[in-house]
């Protein structure tokens, strides 16, 4: 018979909140498949503290070496995912993902499909040719190709500040 102890443990242990560590934030990431990363400074402590060694700047360099990505994957709220895992989780999820943000995008900011779609597109042109940019830059970009509602998709695209 299963009790709620034994169950309570299996958890601690599977969720790496209890031994055996982990080796790295790589490794969490790996096992967890994808990290809740709605809050990044309390994600990246949720990462460290399930490692051998708690370091915050191990899951950083990740960050920006692009080996983790913070993305919406799983649902419209921010998680970490290893790269290499990122192709088949969008396949798996990407449509649900594009339908629900959708309708946000309409709901609370007018964007049809259309306008949204021009957002996606200056947004993602603006990034490849001049690389990292504010929220006001990126604001700034949709403003100039008379997108409206572009600090609401902005907000959106970007995620919580």
């Amino acid at each position: 018979m299963v009790r709620d102890l034994d169950v309570a443990r299996w958890r601690l242990r599977s969720q790496r909140l209890v031994g055996p560590y982990t080796t790295s934030a790589s490794e969490v990431v790996r096992l967890l498949l994808a990290v809740q990363a709605e809050n990044p400074g309390q994600a990246a402590w949720a990462v460290a503290s399930r490692t051998q060694h708690p370091d915050q700047a191990d899951l950083a360099r990740l960050l920006d070496d692009g080996a983790v990505l913070r993305t919406h994957v799983l649902r419209p709220t921010w998680h970490f995912v290893r790269a290499e895992d990122i192709g088949w989780l969008l396949d798996l999820t990407g449509p649900r993902i594009r339908r629900l943000t959708g309708q946000q995008l309409r709901a609370a900011h007018g964007l049809d499909e259309r306008s949204a779609g021009q957002a996606v597109a200056a947004v993602t042109q603006a990034l490849a040719t001049r690389g990292h940019l504010t929220r006001a830059q990126l604001a700034g970009e949709l403003r100039e190709r008379g997108i409206r509602g572009q600090r609401a998709a902005v907000d959106d695209l970007a995620g919580p500040r």
